[in-house]
């Protein structure tokens, strides 16, 4: 069964009586969704969405709405008519204006592109996050199971041992061997049940760091799927050349990925920065009308005989009167009417033209270029420390294969040298003594050999984490 990313076996879904079984794939996605960090990395994405959003709706025109009023004493000025009277005026104004950016020197245009960018890198941070988290969350799961096998080691070595004692305890009722002898068996017991409390304390702190991994209740019950050592003796490892994952690492890697993205958003500001040197047109246009009671409408109309001043016949004065229509009575004019009599609307142009803005232009394109320079840098360092992370894990990926393929032969021959020394010793021709040695010797040749086998299962996927395999 070839291993793909970390253990495929473990994607086997299987029940225990009414306790859920946890593959590998189920713990990497509880601990996606409920990892503090990659919830504030999502908060990030849906902030640079806004700022996305909101840099492209500045292309399109505004439109607002205004409306003023208020109450005027004394002396003041008739807005229907512009006379001045003498009485309380209320009054009102109203209307609408619109006004788009024709140019701007390219300001918008690019700060939608650096949004894009921020927005992509935000995402690449995101998905680097989940990956770092389902490897955390691997390693915490090999753990446990680790230490669930070094439990069971611990058992069977506790239970060879007994039968060991059992052993010693018929050859001393048939007289072969004296009571002392077996004094040293039972402190070897002891000495095997002291291991296995030890291995059932290591479980215990394999589970919490798995549960603190995960952000799963450490009160809850938490089961998972294990992987029977003959089934770790069918995994084959896949082998990769640093060459491969380094050129393969630093073109997928999302880390890698989103520090570029930050440096072409970088580079987007210096640009952002030149546009202030342009001119900037601007369109606008307006729509509204007024409102003032002392805008009066006559309600009737008589006739009036008038004398008219200033006639004069001969030099002298002369009196003459004409008949004239006068009002008789006013309202003030409706809102509807006065609407129609006042309405105005217009457009417009305005251009600005940068002469002199205290450097601040200048300030900041320095301040984008030593930007630009710092996001080089620290692409330069993130490929970099990729670089050493890769030829680091492929040294201890060495080391670890070299560490498993001895302590496989260190294994195999201290359990065969312990069947022989077991079958001496139910025989009674090996002293208690030399049957605790070996039986030690192969426990800890097998702990060594199981440690091994997990390290090499774990070093070889974080090769695979570096190769681009998701894990699951």
């Amino acid at each position: 069964m070839k291993l793909k990313i970390l253990l495929a076996v473990f994607t086997l879904p299987w029940s225990l009586g009414a306790q859920d079984i946890w593959s590998l794939e189920k713990c990497v996605k509880y601990a996606i969704e409920h990892n503090t960090s990659l919830k504030l990395s999502e908060l990030n994405i849906g902030l640079s969405e806004i700022n996305l959003a909101e840099s492209k709706w500045r292309r399109l025109p505004n439109l607002n709405a205004n409306l003023n009023g208020g109450i005027n004493f004394g002396r003041n000025i008739d807005p229907t008519s512009n006379d001045f009277i003498t009485e309380n005026i209320l009054y009102s104004n109203y209307g609408i204006n619109s006004g788009v950016s024709i140019f701007q020197g390219g300001a918008i245009t690019n700060t939608i592109k650096q949004n894009k960018l921020t927005k992509q890198a935000n995402t690449l941070d995101h998905q680097q996050n989940i990956n770092d988290i389902s490897l955390f969350v691997a390693n915490a799961y090999l753990q446990v199971l680790l230490a669930k096998d070094r439990i069971q080691i611990a058992k069977n070595n506790v239970e060879n041992v007994r039968a060991q004692l059992n052993q010693m305890k018929k050859l001393i009722q048939a007289g072969g061997k004296a009571e002392s002898d077996a004094l040293e068996i039972e402190a070897q017991l002891a000495r095997s049940e002291q291991l296995q409390i030890g291995a059932n304390n290591a479980l215990e702190l394999a589970w919490l760091q798995l549960r603190q991994t995960m952000k799963f209740d450490p009160s809850a019950v938490l089961e998972i799927e294990r992987i029977p050592l003959e089934e770790l003796d069918k995994i084959v490892i896949n082998t990769y050349t640093v060459e491969q994952l380094v050129s393969h690492a630093i073109t997928t890697q999302p880390n890698i990925a989103a520090a570029k993205t930050r440096l072409e958003a970088a580079k987007i500001s210096e640009r952002i920065a030149r546009s202030t040197y342009y001119p900037s047109v601007v369109m606008s246009a307006n729509y509204g009308s007024r409102y003032s009671d002392a805008a009066l409408t006559p309600t009737g109309y008589t006739l009036k005989r008038q004398q008219v001043p200033g006639i004069f016949i001969d030099g002298k004065s002369a009196v003459f009167e004409q008949t004239l229509p006068s009002i008789e009575g006013t309202k003030v004019t409706s809102f509807s009417d006065q609407f129609d009599q006042f309405l105005g609307y217009g457009v417009g142009v305005s251009i600005s033209l940068p002469i002199y803005n205290n450097h601040s232009t200048r300030t900041n394109i320095a301040r984008s270029k030593i930007q630009i320079e710092s996001n080089k840098l620290q692409l330069e360092q993130s490929e970099e420390s990729l670089r050493q992370n890769i030829y680091q894990a492929m040294t201890n990926f060495k080391a670890a294969q070299k560490e498993y393929e001895a302590s496989e032969k260190s294994m195999l021959a201290a359990k065969q040298s312990f069947e022989k020394t077991k079958k001496r010793f139910e025989i009674g021709s090996v002293s208690s003594f030399e049957m605790n040695l070996s039986q030690t010797n192969f426990q800890n040749s097998e702990m060594n050999w199981v440690i091994s086998k997990y390290d090499l299962v774990f070093k070889s996927k974080v090769l695979d984490y570096y190769a681009g395999k998701k894990i699951n």
